[in-house]
């Protein structure tokens, strides 16, 4: 994460839009790289060679679901649903809440406004199949005093051979100094550190990485490998038909109108 990202400033509706706006690589495919912890690690391969991809949606208010139950969550942040051909695979309905993180180098120790925990366990009472929670690092760029700095390698200039072998290129050719804003990371990893410390149980995947933008507009995410094991999540051993067969319901009332279509294995 290098010096030259400006300020994001949007809320948290607006944060999980970006999010969602998912990019395509070469193949054409999304990038869903930041939710695989539950679309992915609960059913695996075996589970996701039978899916052609997926539907989502975002900022789904609860009465729009019809669930009768009053509280947090207000709405669905993001749900995804696997699809194969006509067919929908509800049962396996993941639902994310997303929670923003504005750090700054003055308050650098910054959590969001609310973590994020009763929204969580309102998701698992609801009965939702698969559950997780976000935390978007969305940090201010740091003045350029405050940068640090990291070593980039690059290609050497061609020495003169004198013999069979090249000469040892001087290590100043080799790296070169770039700045670093490491705020970001540093955040990532204390949110990290703070899902995993509150308990939740094993079944919720957990995550959170940076969201930044860039001077062209668009946007970058990175994530802590160091933490990667932790992002799984696996089937609610609460999930309710009932809130299954209203996710269903909702879904065949609103269709496209809601839910975007994404192509991962369609041939």
């Amino acid at each position: 994460m290098l010096h030259g990202y400006i300020p994001m400033d949007s809320d948290e509706r607006k944060v999980i839009e970006l999010i969602t706006r998912f990019t395509h690589g070469v193949d054409g495919q999304p990038d869903l790289s930041p939710f695989w912890g539950l679309l992915f690690d609960p059913v695996r391969y075996e589970g996701t060679e039978h899916y052609n991809g997926y539907y989502c949606a975002t900022n789904i208010p609860r009465e729009e679901i019809g669930l009768e139950r009053k509280g947090k969550p207000g709405d669905y942040d993001i749900v995804f649903i696997p699809y194969r051909q006509d067919h929908l695979f509800f049962d396996r309905t993941a639902v994310y809440e997303v929670k923003v993180v504005r750090p700054s180098f003055a308050n650098q120790n910054r959590s969001p406004n609310s973590f994020g925990s009763t929204q969580v366990y309102g998701l698992l009472e609801d009965g939702v199949p698969l559950a997780g929670l976000i935390h978007v690092i969305a940090a201010e760029p740091l003045l350029p005093q405050q940068l640090g700095s990291i070593a980039m390698s690059r290609v050497p200039a061609k020495g003169r051979r004198e013999d069979d072998d090249p000469p040892m290129p001087p290590l100043d050719d080799l790296y070169e100094l770039q700045p670093l804003d490491w705020l970001p990371g540093e955040a990532i990893n204390r949110q990290m550190h703070r899902l995993i410390m509150a308990g939740f149980p094993k079944y919720v995947a957990i995550n959170a990485f940076s969201l930044m933008q860039n001077p062209d507009g668009s946007h970058t995410t990175t994530f802590s490998q160091e933490y990667r094991g932790f992002t799984s999540g696996y089937f609610n051993p609460d999930k309710k038909c009932a809130t299954i067969e209203k996710i269903a319901a909702h879904f065949h009332r609103y269709g496209e109108k809601r839910y975007r279509r994404l192509a991962i294995w369609d041939s």
